[in-house]
Order: structure tokens, then sequence, then C-alpha cells
């Protein structure tokens, strides 16, 4: 086996879940934690890994036992933490119905049951549905279509909470080649955030219904091939948040982004970064005017097989619940391990850390979490795609406000086959 097929499959099926749900991001400047491949690519591997069929429509099963362990501070609260023992089980299908060589309608279908031991008043069920339309056409690629997801993960950095949310996202996006080595790319996305929080879910004494919205995302670039295997790009966005119970935190923003992308077997990088500005939206809204700079990375590089060193980070706002900061910055960095044993065991540690950040005084002080977690995990390929892991990571947020100083501590066991085990 490849060390870059070890990758793909160690990352996937032993991650230890801790790059934050982006559901409290003010926009998605956010690349994979791990190694991608094209479009096309994609549909070639769903297409070879689709053994069963009804007609015309190939069918890839999936089954996921997510997170089957122990979390001992459910709540992500500084003093008296609950604990207690979760599970998600998920079971369902990719599915994708060829029409001739170039385009395709895909599908997913996935429903899932998230169980906690003491707290039976979170468990819920949920699940992944969508669907679009693909053409993979000589000079231009285009892709439409919408997802809606009900889950239960943690909100943000700031609110380390496994929570039940509800995702919809409907887009479009496109790629129109001009020339041998540069392309025209662009596409649009609307996003709508919900929380379903079990009765008592608060943050202090806030609700996550503050951060309900809708976000509209529209983007254009040029991408210029340097070599096939290494690409530069440069974008323009521009987007909104209308929120549906704090209309004071609706807001406009526009980035300009500059990305590189490099793949060859050794070593891989992506990353994207540039200057974001915000400003208020409507005659309600209070949010401050500011810049900042925005970003993040994820690269690979394989010392000597059978080791694989990884290294991501981001930089980026987030919406907080915290009195007096409609938001905050979020800085990550991380290194991780990757050692295989053969061709079925992975070894993976990893240690991240960095800080959240808060720009407004309150009581005359700006508040300043300083974040770290370190992780480890065992993973074995039962056959093919079949993945058994092993993880636990530890989580610690140091604050020069008090009430803000807390720690996790989770384990758990994930069964997985087929697809992507992070659905």
């Amino acid at each position: 086996m490849k060390i870059t097929m070890v990758m793909r499959w160690a990352l996937a099926g032993i991650a230890l879940s801790t790059a934050w749900s982006a559901h409290a991001q003010l926009a998605s400047d956010s690349v994979p934690r791990e190694r991608t491949v094209s479009r096309s690519a994609e549909i070639v591997e769903q297409l070879t890994e689709s053994r069963y069929r009804l007609g015309p429509i190939r069918v890839r099963p999936l089954f996921a036992l997510r997170d089957t362990g122990y979390d001992n501070n459910v709540f992500g609260t500084p003093d008296d933490p609950v604990s207690d023992w979760r599970s998600t089980v998920s079971s369902g299908a990719d599915l994708i119905l060829p029409f001739g060589s170039k385009i395709y309608i895909l599908g997913v279908a996935n429903p899932e049951y998230t169980w906690y031991k003491k707290l039976p008043n979170r468990r819920t069920f949920g699940g992944t549905y969508g669907g679009s339309v693909l053409g993979l056409f000589n000079h231009l690629s285009i892709e439409a279509g919408g997802t809606t997801a009900k889950t239960v993960r943690p909100v943000s950095s700031e609110v380390d909470q496994p929570t039940q949310g509800r995702r919809t996202d409907a887009f479009a996006r496109a790629e129109l080649e001009i020339a041998r080595r540069l392309s025209f790319f662009g596409s649009a996305e609307q996003q709508r955030q919900r929380y379903e929080a079990a009765p008592g879910d608060l943050v202090g004494n806030l609700s996550l219904r503050q951060l309900e919205r809708n976000d509209t995302f529209f983007r254009g670039g040029v991408r210029y091939k340097l070599r096939s295997y290494f690409d530069v790009s440069l974008a323009a966005e521009t987007g909104r948040s209308v929120f549906v119970f704090a209309p004071e935190t609706d807001n406009n923003t526009r980035a300009v982004l500059l990305g590189a992308h490099y793949d060859r077997p050794r070593f891989f990088l992506n990353l994207t970064g540039g200057t974001r500005r915000w400003e208020p939206r409507g005659p309600l809204s209070t949010f401050p005017k500011f810049s900042s700079g925005t970003g993040s990375y994820y690269a690979a590089y394989d010392l000597v097989a059978p080791i694989v060193v990884d290294a991501y980070g981001n930089r980026s706002a987030a919406y907080s619940l915290y009195t007096g900061n409609p938001f905050y910055y979020e800085t990550r960095n991380a290194l991780g391990l990757t050692i295989s044993l053969g061709t079925r065991i992975l070894l993976r540690a990893f240690s991240e850390f960095g800080s959240n950040d808060y720009p407004r005084a309150v009581d005359g002080v700006k508040r300043a979490d300083r974040v770290r977690v370190l992780g480890g995990g065992i993973g074995y390929r039962l056959y093919r795609k079949a993945i058994l892991g092993f993880t636990a990571s530890s989580t610690r947020y140091h604050s020069n406000i008090d009430a803000f100083t807390r720690s996790t501590l989770r384990f758990g066991t994930t069964l997985t086959f087929g697809g992507d085990p992070s659905r």
C-alpha cells in the first residue's frame, strides 16, 4: 500500500475530531485537514467502490459507529463537569447515477442515532441527506445541489459542547479552463444554521439560538497551473450573515484570498490566506467594522517510510456568545505524526496549540484563552475500507479570566465501512 493511501484512511479512520465545526465561523476560509483529490478522481473512486446496483444507480453502502466512548465534561464547563458515555451509529448509502461519461446525479442518504447513557434528553435521531448534479466536460466542470445534516457536534472552540444542530446548504460552483494552464472559477452558497439544544443546554445564561443565522457567499477567481501538480489561485469573496434572533450581529464581509495547492507522492500542501473585512448590515446592527488577516493550511510530508509528518492550522474570526464581544479571533497550529506498521495498523499522535482572543475589554479586561490539545490513536484496517479505530484526546483552555479555564478528556472507538467516517 502506498503511503499516500495509508494517510487517507488513517486520517479518516482514526481522526480525532479536533477540527471544530464551522458552524460558528464568520466565513469559510478553511482548507480540509487531509489530502484531497480532484472531483473527477472522487467520481472514479466512487464508481469503483459502488459494487451494488439498483438498476442504473450505483450504490456504495455506508456504516459507522462513531465516538463510542467517554466524555468527562459533556458541557465544557469550568466547574462541576458532567461526564457520560455516548455513541453515534449511522447506516446509509452513497448513490450515483451516470448519464453517459460526463454527467452524474449524486446522492447520499445516511441516517444516524446518537445515544447518551446518563443524559437521555440528548439522545436524538439525525443524519445527512442530499444530492447534486455534476457535469465534467472537457474544459468545464459544474455542480449544483444541496444537503441537510442533523448532527451532534461541538458548536465551536468557544462552546466545546456537543450539541444537536441542523445545517442546510445549497450551492453551485463551476470552473472553466480557458487555456492549458489558466482557468476561471466561481461559486455561490447559502447555509442555514439552526440548533436544537436539549432543555437546559445554555452557555452561562445565553441560548445557542443567538447563533442561528443564514449565510450567503459568492466567490470568483482565477487559477494558474505552474505544473500538473502545483497551482496557485487568486479569489475575491463577498458574503452576508443574517441572524434569526440577534439582528444586532448582522454583517457583510468581503475578502481577497491567495491560494496554493501542491500534490506530490511525498509532499502535499494546501493553503489559503488573505485579508477579510467586516461591516454592520442593516439599521439594527451594531457589529463592528474591522479587517483581519485570515487563512488556513494543511501539509503532509513522507519523512521516511513508514513515517508521515503533517501540520495544519488556521487564523479566523468566529461568532461569540461572550458578553460584550460579537466575535473572537481563533488561531491554531498543530503537528501530527502517523506511523504505519505493515499495511493494516496505524499509530497517530498530534499536538495542537493556539488561542481564542477577544478584542473588546469587559470590565477593563480583554479575555484571552490559551488552548492546548494532545491526542493519539490506533487504527486497524479490517478489510479494504473497513476500519477499526481507538482515539483519545485531552483539551485544556487556560483563560486569564478564571471562570473560563476548563479541560476535557475524551476517548472513543470508531468502526467504519465505506465512504467518509467523518459523516
